[in-house]
């Protein structure tokens, strides 16, 4: 495992444990929608007192900013999806057990994510051990 990747699965395993354990048209909607719930528990996590989690919620929130802002070039966030207004109105809805529980969901996501990287620099290695240097 290399250290970023490592960094980043315990990042992701630490937020579930503090917190408590592309598509078009509908679902494109629907999936921008649970990525502004994690940008949403990333922002929440970022603003911790705690600095663990504050870091943890850092990164969440520059993944799932990502995401977001990846988004095919026919789903223009700025003209069909008013990204401050979803984050309001999601916010508004959930209660403490749903952000626990969108918590969890977002981070077994970046675990996901992170052993796929992991994985990828496995083969990486394999392949032709260290980087060309410049």
């Amino acid at each position: 495992m290399t250290r970023r990747s490592g960094l980043i699965l315990a990042w992701a395993l630490s937020v579930g444990a503090m917190v408590g354990m592309s598509a078009t048209g509908a679902k494109a909607q629907d999936a921008a929608i649970a990525d502004v719930r994690c940008l949403a528990v990333g922002l929440y996590s970022a603003a911790s007192e705690d600095a663990g989690q504050r870091t943890a919620g850092m990164m969440m929130t520059a993944y799932f900013l990502g995401r977001l802002d990846g988004r095919p070039a026919d789903f223009d966030l700025k003209t069909h999806f008013d990204l401050k207004a979803h984050m309001i109105e999601e916010v508004k809805k959930l209660t403490t057990a749903q952000m626990q529980a969108e918590a969890a969901r977002c981070s077994a996501d970046m675990v996901t994510r992170a052993k796929a990287m992991d994985e990828l620099a496995g083969v990486l290695t394999a392949q032709g051990g260290a980087p060309p240097a410049n």
